[in-house]
Parts: structure tokens; C-alpha cells; sequence
């Protein structure tokens, strides 16, 4: 950039953007700086190199210049808004540029580009265009992806959808005639009690269907490397306190998370750091309200603890799902249907272990998940109750 403070050499051919189609030419005008960054790898000094691209035919060659290389090119003042900078290469003025000179390609200058009336400011909307669409390409092969890998873990879902519509209203009829029946009962029993007492049906015949289908599922030792998990071979439920029925522990296998290999991987790592023979799985608690079905049950981690911000589990171990919400949740959701979306959601949010020392052993406690739910919910505009 001639007549400024930043001209390095002498302005041989008139004023203006002085660059080359050659590397090479390039790094012999790239001074090194007098200073660096004292504690960085640069702390000697440094060279830049800049590549940029050129419109609307703003360059003046050097051959028209006699006794001048036919490589540099001119942009001279009036042109220098067609100059748009793409990468700044930094090199340690030590190194051997040699090597990264002699294998890049010389750009290709396109005339019909150059020829052009080309608005710069036009032309990046342009590029930023493209990058949208092939954005958008990539969102929706992510989809259809995810798509793929729900119907591998249940073969289900289709017919669950199929049939939600008609689960549904069995569920409002059979809401609207207890409602009907509560006028009849004896007064000394509470609103609580018969809502306790219809969830905890609810609860126990769920129960029920969840373990007949993880008995009809395939055992995990026949399927191969290759096949399809479905979800409930690798699942297991009991109820670790048969005075509280409503409360539940849910143990994912880690062969459901084989589409996220680093979470394979960190179940492994932490194997190894717990000392431990068998296989570390997921544990997740499920509690449902006095409410269900028709309020959701509260979803959390015990273990093992992820690291922050991955497989939608909060801080405080709960699951970050609308599904799990006032707005989202529908009455004919099944278990089997909501274990499918919270191991989507753990795969698709990348979940990974938090392998810290200080945390290995350590489980979510339930208040920190209430706490970190109602959070979540309130920063995506999600109704908890």
C-alpha cells in the first residue's frame, strides 16, 4: 500500500495495492516484524502473507510496465474497495517457507469475473447465499439421519404415532368419567388420594407393559457388530423401593450409544478409572407425579456425570427435553417411547463423561435437577406445570 505507513518497498510503478500470483514474489516483500508476543510462539517476530481476491477488472499488469516481473499486478487507489482480503497466512520468520511456496498452486485469475460489473458487497451476499443452501443441505441429511437411527432403535414409533391419536381420546374419556365419578366418592377422601391412587394404577400397569416387552426383546449376545439394538434389549427397569412404586431406576446399556463413540469410549475410561468389571451404563431415574398421565414424569441422571452442555442433561443431571414439559408432554406417551427420546437427545447433543477426579464417584442429587430444569425450561419458554 504505497504512501501510507505501511508501505514496506518503493512504488516503482505509480501508487497503489501492489500483489503477485506467485507466492514466492509475495514472501520476498514479507518483512519480518521487529516485535512479537513475548509469551507466544511468535515472540521474535513474524511474516504475513495475505490472499485476496480482486473484481471488476481493478488490476493493471506489470508488463505494461517494461523491465518488471509479469506476475505482479496493480490496484491502483480509486479501485481499492474491488480488494477484499480472504486469509492471512502467519509465518515464524525462522521457518522454511519453501516447502508451503513451492506447493501452492498460483491463483486463476477468471477474465469473465474481472469483466464484469461485480459489487463486492453483492457478490459476498452471494457466497454467503451458497453457504446457506449447502447449510441447509447438511441440516437436512442430519435429519434424515436421525431419522434412520430412531427407527433402529424401536420399530415401534411408527405405529405408536398411528395410534396416539386414538390412545388419546381413550385417555380424555376415561379422564372425563372419573372427574364425573369424584362427586360420588366418600367426602373424607381427599383430591390427593384419588389422584395418587389413579396415577399409581397407571404407574403399576405401565410397569407391566414395560417388562413383558423388554421379556419378548432379543438378548444382546445374539445380535451381531452390525445389527439394529433395538432399545429394549438394552434396557433394564426395577423399582428399588416397593413402598414407593412412583419412583423408578432405568439402566441404559452403552450399546444404545453407538452412534457417539466418544461417549463409548468415556464409559470405558471410566471403567477402567472406577476399577470396576462390569460395563458402566447410564442410570436414570424416573419419577411420576400424582398427576400422571397426564403430566410428565421427571427425568433425571444419576450416573455417571457429563461433562457441561453435552446430551441435553442440565448441570444438575436433569434430562433438557419439551417432551418432559407441560408443552410438550402427551398422555400417550409411552415409557418405551420417551427412553427412545432421551437416548436421541444423548446422542444427538454429543453427551461425554465428565472424567474429573474429583467427580468419578460422585451422583446428581435430585434437588440440583429440579433446579437446573426449571432453568432450562424457563430459558426456552417451556410451561412446567
Amino acid at each position: 500500500m504505497s504512501k501510507t505507513s505501511y508501505m514496506s518497498s518503493g512504488a516503482a510503478f505509480g501508487e497503489g495495492i501492489y500483489l503477485s500470483t506467485r507466492a514466492q514474489t509475495s514472501m520476498r516483500y514479507a518483512h519480518s516484524t521487529g516485535a512479537g508476543w513475548p509469551n507466544g510462539r511468535l515472540k521474535d517476530g513474524y511474516q504475513c502473507l495475505a490472499i485476496c481476491e480482486i473484481v471488476n477488472g481493478s488490476t493493471q499488469a506489470s508488463h505494461h510496465c517494461p523491465g518488471y516481473p509479469s506476475d505482479i499486478l496493480i490496484v491502483p487507489p480509486q479501485y481499492e474497495k474491488n480488494v477484499a482480503i480472504r486469509y492471512v497466512l502467519v509465518f515464524h520468520p525462522g521457518g522454511n517457507h519453501r516447502a508451503v511456496t513451492d506447493d501452492m498452486e498460483e491463483p486463476i485469475i477468471k477474465s469473465e469475473m474481472l469483466l464484469q460489473g461485480i459489487n463486492l458487497l453483492h457478490h459476498y451476499h452471494g457466497l454467503r447465499h451458497t453457504h446457506c443452501e449447502m447449510w441447509q443441505a447438511e441440516k437436512t441429511a442430519w435429519k434424515e439421519a436421525r431419522l434412520k437411527l430412531l427407527k433402529a432403535l424401536t420399530g415401534e414409533i411408527q405405529q405408536q404415532k398411528a395410534s396416539e391419536s386414538v390412545e388419546e381420546l381413550v385417555l380424555t374419556k376415561a379422564r372425563e368419567s372419573m372427574e364425573e365419578e369424584q362427586p360420588k366418592r366418600k367426602k373424607g377422601k381427599s383430591q390427593d388420594n384419588v389422584d395418587s391412587s389413579v396415577a399409581t394404577r397407571a404407574v403399576m400397569q405401565e410397569f407391566k407393559n414395560v417388562l413383558k416387552a423388554i421379556s419378548k426383546a432379543p438378548q444382546l449376545a445374539s445380535l451381531g457388530a452390525n445389527d439394529d439394538i433395538p432399545l429394549l434389549a438394552g434396557v433394564s427397569v426395577n423399582i428399588p423401593d416397593e413402598t414407593d412404586v412412583c419412583t423408578w431406576r432405568v439402566s441404559l446399556n452403552q450399546v444404545l450409544f453407538k452412534q457417539n463413540p466418544l461417549l463409548i469410549k468415556d464409559l470405558g475410561d471410566l471403567k477402567l478409572a472406577l476399577r470396576v468389571q462390569d460395563d458402566v451404563n447410564v442410570e436414570l431415574e424416573v419419577k411420576f407425579s400424582a398427576n400422571y398421565p397426564f403430566h410428565p414424569p421427571f427425568v433425571r441422571v444419576l450416573s455417571p456425570r457429563f461433562r457441561m452442555h453435552t446430551g441435553h442433561v442440565t448441570v444438575g443431571g436433569s434430562i433438557c427435553m419439551e417432551l418432559l414439559t407441560a408443552s410438550g408432554w402427551s398422555p400417550a406417551c409411552s415409557l418405551e417411547s420417551l427412553l427412545v427420546q432421551v437416548v436421541m437427545a444423548i446422542v444427538e447433543g454429543k453427551g461425554r463423561v465428565d472424567l474429573a477426579g474429583s467427580t468419578l464417584r460422585k451422583e446428581y442429587q435430585e434437588k440440583d435437577a429440579h433446579e437446573a430444569f426449571e432453568r432450562a425450561a424457563r430459558t426456552h419458554g417451556w410451561k412446567t406445570s
